[in-house]
């Protein structure tokens, strides 16, 4: 039983680290289109724009329960992922124009919107995927359900989206991304960003694991199977 337990802690742990990284690899290729390419601004722009309305959708078409608590906090989110959106209409004809000071808290808002949305949005195809590989006849418990769990996402998402959007901005791999075609070397201030991003990326998602499945072992949920199911977030 201990040794169960102890390997889904494991799970829990390599799950994290490795989505952490994955998050904000995915966060930073975003960031790059947004900064430098009007159709993929556009794109992106528009893109955040439905997802903020989906999970203000999503979040008000739930039921009211003791485990909606935190609304208030996920509606707030959802709506910067919907101004994100809207600025990133602007962001690709300004941002060279601005200065670092400028520039950074552009970048941070951005990185916060964009990694709540992608780990939000990810997190939810996970649970709909979990609940259809078990099939009808046996449940899960989502992935994340309790406040606790939501709390601990968000804090995750937040922190890593400042960090990455603040270095982002700080190393100015928006301007070196630009060069592409013409120098080549557009890859160095994002490799150099890279190496500070994914170990904290690492660190992060993994004690986001680790928190998750404690919270979730209180409440009969762990990575493997259990037989209670409920859509979570």
């Amino acid at each position: 039983m201990e040794a169960r337990r102890f390997l889904k802690f494991i799970l829990a742990l390599v799950f994290g680290a490795g989505y952490g990284v994955t998050v904000s690899w995915f966060v930073n290729l975003a960031l790059v289109a947004i900064s430098t390419s009007k159709v993929f601004s556009f794109y992106f722009g528009l893109l955040f724009i439905i997802l903020g309305g989906g999970f203000l959708w999503r979040i008000y078409s739930s039921p009211v329960t003791a485990q909606t608590a935190h609304r208030p906090l996920l509606v707030g989110f959802a709506l910067m992922v919907i101004l994100s959106g809207l600025f990133c209409f602007i962001v690709e004809q300004n941002i060279f124009h601005l200065s670092v000071i400028v520039r950074i808290p552009i970048f941070l808002l951005l990185g916060v919107s964009v990694c709540f949305a992608i780990t939000f949005f990810t997190l939810d195809i996970l649970n709909i995927a979990i609940g259809a590989c078990i099939g009808k006849g046996q449940h899960v418990t989502g992935i994340v359900e309790t406040p606790l769990q939501v709390y601990t996402i968000l804090a995750v998402s937040v922190i890593m989206g400042a960090v990455i959007g603040f270095i982002f901005g700080l190393l100015d791999v928006e301007d070196a991304a630009s060069k592409l075609a013409a120098e080549g070397d557009d890859e160095n201030n994002l490799d150099l960003e890279e190496k500070y991003v994914f170990p904290l990326a690492a660190l992060l998602g993994g004690l986001a694991g680790l928190i998750n499945q404690k919270q979730g072992q209180t409440h009969s949920y762990s990575l493997l199977p259990t037989n209670v199911y409920d859509d979570g977030i």
